[in-house]
């Protein structure tokens, strides 16, 4: 899938309301270096309801190359945060998404996903959250 801002991306993860398990879901899934070099992860949710927590674990080569979001609460119900990474070539962690659903049951349609963006030019005019 071709993204409108030049930006290529790849589902890592998808997780549906309808498959959520418990009151607190965890999905994990494989994620390699696209190449040496820049690219994005994006951890998005839709409908989600706000009294729920989500948290993304992205083990990279050092701290500044991995994603460490602690279990956080979800202010809105439908948002994309977006983090730039920078790994060696054939670099393979494993990323995690953590959901808590809160006392608001999700409804059905409600999704959260990782997804893996490679640029076909970065640009750096906007702000990625590191950490």
């Amino acid at each position: 899938m071709v993204e409108p801002s030049g930006m290529t991306s790849t589902v890592l993860l998808h997780c549906e309301a309808q498959t959520f398990d418990g009151r607190t879901v965890t999905r994990s899934a494989p994620v390699a270096s696209p190449g040496e070099g820049d690219f994005d992860i994006a951890l998005t949710w839709d409908n989600l309801p706000t009294d729920g927590l989500i948290q993304l674990i992205v083990p990279g080569p050092d701290v500044q190359s991995s994603v460490n979001m602690p279990l956080s609460a979800i202010s809105t119900p439908t948002r994309q945060l977006k983090w730039r990474l920078n790994w060696p070539l054939n670099f393979k962690s494993e990323i995690i998404v953590n959901y808590a659903i809160g006392p608001t049951m999700p409804p059905t349609g409600a999704r959260f996903e990782a997804t893996l963006l490679t640029p076909e030019t970065l640009t750096d005019n906007i702000a990625f959250p590191k950490g």
